[in-house]
């Protein structure tokens, strides 16, 4: 009887244990899956923030845009960041498994966002150069818009204020007007634009002609 008893014993604790740890194998599993949907809604949550960042931030350089001449890279890329991180939060959202496509769109908007930073970097070099005492000497088109596109995602109320009061400005011309934003006194801006103040008047009188009635 003994003997049977403490069979009895043993298979009941044998089942015991074996049930504790099928239930701990259970918690690990509903654990895991609440934390992957913890980080699937922080992902989403984080990715409806960026996309909302992009869009207060394309629509700021459209409408600089629409007042410009020239064609903005900047605006093109944050239209297309602004695509793909909204089709990232719909994949995110889905029941289904589009983890292959989610990936791709993850190295297109990284991509994107590399080059607009390698953009913004390279207007903060020709910013820094002018506010520290350089000119504009060897400059090309791409500097002065470059630095007018780093300049604007600082303040951009700032550049909205004077680009929204022309009509048809070059990246050049909004630079000029820039100038005293930018800390430029007026006396030094003939030296900045390696010109004469005679000739930096009379730029000045014909963007002025620009200027929206």
């Amino acid at each position: 009887r003994w003997n049977d008893s403490l069979l009895l014993y043993q298979d009941s604790l044998k089942h015991i244990q074996k049930t504790e740890k099928a239930l701990q194998i259970q918690n690990e599993v509903d654990m895991k899956k609440l934390e992957q949907e913890s980080d699937r809604r922080m992902w989403v949550f984080s990715l409806s923030a960026g996309a909302f960042v992009l869009l207060v931030m394309f629509l700021l350089v459209r409408h600089y845009r629409r007042v410009n001449q020239d064609k903005h890279v900047m605006a093109e890329k944050l239209k297309q960041m602004y695509a793909y991180v909204q089709r990232i939060a719909e994949l995110e959202a889905s029941d289904r498994d589009h983890s292959l496509e989610v990936e791709g769109l993850r190295h297109q908007l990284e991509h994107l966002q590399t080059i607009r930073n390698e953009l913004l970097e390279h207007g903060k070099q020709c910013y820094g150069q002018i506010v520290n005492g350089g000119t504009t000497t060897k400059w090309n088109k791409d500097d002065f818009e470059a630095v007018v596109e780093y300049y604007s995602s600082k303040y951009p109320e700032k550049v909205e204020n004077i680009a929204s009061a022309y009509s048809n400005l070059t990246s050049y011309n909004l630079f000029v007007l820039l100038l005293p934003e930018m800390g430029i006194a007026q006396d030094d801006i003939p030296r900045v634009l390696n010109n004469t103040m005679g000739a930096v008047r009379t730029m000045r009188s014909r963007i002025s002609r620009k200027k929206k009635e």
